[in-house]
């Protein structure tokens, strides 16, 4: 069916207009942070992610896990920084900086071997 009009759009008057980073955020969507040294500290990674669940710009993962998330990755890239910076010029150090440099967390989790990954840095075991 075919539907064509050349008149004015005629919105509610209680209509709302959004950008469509607003909407992504209303339909789940993802969040990218820049890395920043203040998310080797967990308390601040927490912190992040009891902001991003409170204004519902992550709505399907737990505090927790998002806070996980976010440290795993600011570990894995500042390490790969340091090893970078003591000599260490190998392909994965290379590839661990050149895409950790912004955390996209998605709305619902990453695969579950990350997940797993991400618990195991926060909780020191590897």
């Amino acid at each position: 069916m075919e539907m064509c009009s050349d008149g004015a759009l005629v919105m509610p008057s209680n209509y709302a207009v959004m950008s469509e980073d607003e909407m992504t955020y209303v339909e789940g969507g993802s969040v990218s942070l820049k890395m920043k040294t203040d998310y080797l500290k967990k308390s601040n990674c927490k912190s992040k992610a009891k902001s991003l669940k409170k204004n519902n710009k992550v709505k399907d993962m737990s505090e927790t896990a998002i806070a996980q998330e976010i440290y795993a990755h600011a570990k894995m890239f500042f390490s790969a920084a340091l090893c970078k910076k003591l000599g260490v010029d190998v392909g994965i150090i290379n590839e661990v900086i050149d895409h950790a440099g912004v955390i996209d967390i998605d709305d619902g989790g990453d695969t579950a071997a990350r997940r797993a990954v991400y618990t195991l840095i926060w909780y020191g075991n590897i």
